[in-house]
């Protein structure tokens, strides 16, 4: 038996399910999947008596109730009492008769809300998942017979549908109508129009199932005046909303705040709000569908621009209230909750630039520049402050700290060059204004912007500045910050020692506010300065300390930071398959932030990797990388690192002059720049190239300036790299002693700190000690060896650098040649080839060359010939 409404009256449809039998109408289409609400829904009518499904205005609650009361038959006798919303409080009286008369009987209803019987058993019903949303609306489009079809060009299109009709299938069917007419890129565009495109369904189903609509429109006729005022309130938050904030932006006029929580319960009851109580708080959200149907409603009742401002005015008093803990030790938690009404605030602060509420629009773009930074949200964000700011009339103290949020913003896409025209204007309005913290912000962040521009001398001075008056404002948050962002310009200009002092009083200034968060910055750059003075096992200690706080905290950057340099760390250790992990996670975190800098480094980084394994040729494709990105963003820093490596690797694929060329643009680039350790690495580079070529003394006079650069700076590792080739250099020019003490010198340096040279590197300086020895003999080589082992590192350099002592033989003529090279020369009188020369030597093609290039070199010859022809001439043969 049978009783509609369809839609208007007040009577549920009521349909028996007799054993064996039914009288449901056979379904017009396909029920497409809700396999886990069929099993729940089958298990309660199995052990209760009565079962209600619920769930919002077009979810599927008939058609699932339905599709189970088939499946039904041969089973007990089941009452279906579908869309039982507005049949009123009697129902549930007339259900329990029911249940009382015929106690073997099973009763499954329809609803939006319980009916309130005894017993009744509730099922909820929520939306589809994407997965099987997706498959209702390819099967319902297929069916319109027009020839849908999922496709790689239109399967996001189709998933953002769904997505944006919230799951619903009544109105995922309704726009799959559409299919074959319209493309689903052109239904979405559509649906911000409202409900005009989703009113068409299939003739002869109930009025209210015939457009998403009518079936919102029937529910909210059902509503009290308070609910239906509350529900169409609630439309001005988007992304969920507490109870607190529900009473202060939604209890006025009409509506008292008290009445806000009875009648948010009735709301949820009637599947209108959706509930979340998973956190500690718990939420309230309205399905999109909905929340565009209250909108409406609200425009209709004159009530959006008082309940919009009201919303406005909570957003900004939730931003300013966190303002606080957002640069305290609170910060997580401020985040989080900020986070969570991401979505309200930047709805907020439209209805500001809307209405041209321009004071509260600088106050908010003042506090949610942090935001946007920690959401990595930066274009977001500039967009918003560029809109504030033009809406502002005049400078005032917002206008300042609005510009110093929008510098910031900028930098975060990469244009420091922007970022610092901002920063200046912030820094001369907030100095009119005698805004101290701003001053201090603006001179902090500009200094950093400059460094990397390349312009190291103004950066000190600015950042310098900067950190003087951030102590003056007794902001110690600030002055760590400070103190870490000159150690970092410290560290980019190559000056270990300095930076190291900054760190270290940063680290102090942190652990007194009890805050540790906010000295990651100042964790990277102490692990930093600790790994080029040679402290590895404390540089590691740092790098993992600041990663832990990346991955626990908020400051989601620091673990991609943190990554490089323990990447960078563990190159330098030898430890290869750990190097590639850290530095691949901190390659891919530098890609999704889309900063220009850390991403030109981090290639940098792994560029340098994938060289030290002896692997050139995917190094020149990370460096070629990084330097197109360099160039394009104009970054000098990272230009030349890039170029030093680029160069590096071109020589280990035997491209000595396009080495060369990268190599003298890396120094040009990082004098430029002031990055000294850089341009101290570049003329390691160069007296390599020389010494190959076997002009030892340019690559002696490189060397002995990279020396003293690197003992300004405190660079440890370099300072070790550039002694082993003073070392291999010495041995070519057959000053045998001197060169053991520098090799035995740096070798132990080497182990005491865990660094291990690369492998091609290594096998180079193995063979040149192979020749030396065999030279030198090995007793005088040990002990010249063991003398410089007990040296220290500074002890080294001195004695390296001095040019006393007595030489083996002279540089030039025929008696400078070591005993190798007069084997060499030898051989090739003979006519045989470098390849050939190196198999008989069990040496390597690289060094027969390097021996070939010396004694050209020693006795001013152009050519193998001419070494030939003077060799019959001047030497014995045999």
């Amino acid at each position: 038996m049978s009783a509609s409404s369809d839609g208007g009256g007040l009577a549920p449809d009521l349909r028996l399910v007799p054993p064996g039998g039914h009288d449901l109408p056979p379904p017009r289409t396909s029920f497409v999947g809700r396999t886990e609400e069929r099993t729940t829904l089958e298990r309660l009518l199995s052990t209760s008596p009565l079962v209600t499904v619920v769930g919002a205005p077009g979810v599927g609650k008939s058609r699932l109730a339905r599709e189970v009361a088939r499946e039904s038959a041969d089973r007990d006798a089941l009452l279906l009492l579908d869309d039982c919303d507005h049949a009123g409080p009697m129902l549930a009286t007339v259900v329990d008769r029911l249940l009382r008369r015929a106690a073997e009987r099973r009763i499954l209803a329809t609803a939006r809300e319980p009916l309130g019987a005894a017993g009744e058993q509730l099922l909820a019903v929520e939306p589809l998942g994407v997965d099987d949303a997706v498959r209702l609306f390819c099967d319902r489009a297929g069916a319109r017979g027009r020839g849908f079809m999922l496709t790689p060009t239109n399967t996001a299109d189709v998933h953002e549908l769904c997505r944006r009709l919230d799951g619903l299938p009544l109105a995922i069917e309704l726009a799959a109508g559409w299919a074959g007419v319209l493309s689903p890129r052109d239904i979405l565009d559509r649906l911000d129009d409202g409900f005009d495109l989703l009113n068409r369904g299939e003739a002869g189903s109930p009025a209210r199932h015939q457009s998403l609509r009518r079936s919102l429109a029937w529910s909210y006729d059902g509503l009290s005046p308070s609910e239906g005022a509350l529900l169409r309130r609630l439309s001005v938050f988007a992304g969920g909303w507490t109870l607190a904030a529900a009473e202060q932006v939604c209890g006025a006029g009409d509506l008292a705040p008290n009445e806000v929580a009875k009648l948010l319960a009735r709301l949820a009851d009637k599947s209108l709000v959706t509930v979340d109580a998973s956190d500690a708080e718990t939420r309230y959200g309205l399905l999109r569908t909905v929340r565009s149907f209250a909108d409406r409603e609200l425009a209709l009742a004159e009530e959006a621009e008082w309940v919009r401002d009201r919303h406005a005015r909570w957003s900004l008093s939730l931003l300013e209230e966190a303002e606080p803990a957002m640069r305290s030790a609170r910060r997580q938690q401020a985040f989080a909750r900020l986070g969570a009404d991401h979505e309200n605030l930047t709805g907020g602060l439209e209805w500001m630039l809307a209405s041209g509420r321009q004071e509260w629009a600088l106050r908010a773009v003042a506090v949610m520049g942090r935001v946007w930074r920690e959401r990595r949200q930066s274009e977001e964000g500039e967009a918003f402050v560029a809109r504030a700011l033009a809406l502002a009339e005049g400078p005032s103290q917002l206008r300042g700290r609005a510009l110093f949020e929008l510098g910031y913003l900028v930098s975060e896409r990469g244009r420091y060059a922007a970022a610092l025209a901002h920063l200046e204007e912030a820094l001369r309005v907030a100095s009119a204004f005698g805004d101290i913290a701003t001053v201090a912000r603006s001179l902090v962040a500009s200094g950093m912007y400059r460094v990397l521009l390349g312009d190291a001398a103004t950066a000190v001075v600015l950042v310098e500045r900067g950190l003087d008056v951030a102590r003056r404002t007794q902001d110690r948050g600030w002055v760590v910050t400070s103190l870490g962002t000159a150690g970092n310009v410290s560290m980019f200009v190559g000056d270990a020692r300095r930076a190291q002092d900054r760190f270290t009083e940063a680290l102090a200034v942190a652990a007194e506010t009890g805050d540790s968060d906010i000295a990651w910055t100042s964790l990277v750059g102490a692990g930093w300065a600790a790994y080029v003075l040679g402290a590895y096992d404390e540089a590691q200690a740092r790098f993992e300390e600041a990663l832990a706080i990346g991955r626990t905290t908020v400051f989601e950057s620091a673990a991609g930071v943190a990554s490089a340099f323990l990447g960078e760390l563990a190159r330098a250790r030898g430890r290869y398959g750990e190097a590639d992990a850290l530095l691949s996670e901190a390659l891919a975190q530098a890609r999704d932030g889309g900063s220009p800098f850390p991403l030109a480094i981090r290639l940098a980084f792994m560029g340098r990797l994938r060289w030290a394994e002896g692997n050139p040729e995917p190094a020149v494709a990370l460096f070629a990388e990084s330097l197109a990105l360099a160039r394009r963003a104009r970054l000098p820093l990272a230009l030349g690192q890039s170029l030093l490596g680029m160069g590096m690797a071109r020589l280990a694929l035997a491209d000595p002059a396009g080495a060369r060329t990268l190599v003298e643009e890396a120094l040009a680039t990082t004098r430029t720049s002031g990055d000294r350790r850089t341009s101290a690495a570049a003329m390691v580079e160069l007296a390599r190239l020389d010494h190959r070529r076997g002009a030892d003394e340019p690559a002696l006079s490189a060397l002995l300036r990279a020396l003293e650069t690197y003992d300004e700076i405190g660079d440890v590792v370099g300072t070790l790299e550039a002694l082993e080739l003073l070392a291999a250099v010495r041995a070519a020019q057959g000053r045998y002693p001197a060169a053991a003490r520098v090799f035995g010198a740096a070798d132990a340096a080497r182990r005491a700190i865990g660094s291990v040279p690369p492998p091609a590197l290594e096998a180079e300086r193995r063979e040149v000690i192979d020749a030396a020895v065999s030279d030198a003999g090995l007793e005088a080589w040990s002990q010249a060896w063991a003398e410089g082992a007990a040296r220290s590192v500074g002890e080294a350099v001195a004695y390296a650098t001095s040019r006393r002592g007595p030489r083996s033989r002279s540089v030039k003529g025929w008696a400078a040649l070591t005993r190798t090279e007069r084997l060499v020369v030898g051989l090739v009188t003979q006519g045989l080839t470098n390849r050939e020369i190196a198999s008989r030597l069990l040496v390597s093609t690289r060094t027969v060359e390097s021996h070939v290039s010396h004694v050209l070199a020693k006795l001013g010859l152009a050519s193998r010939r001419d070494v030939a022809r003077e060799a019959a001439r001047r030497l014995p043969t045999g």
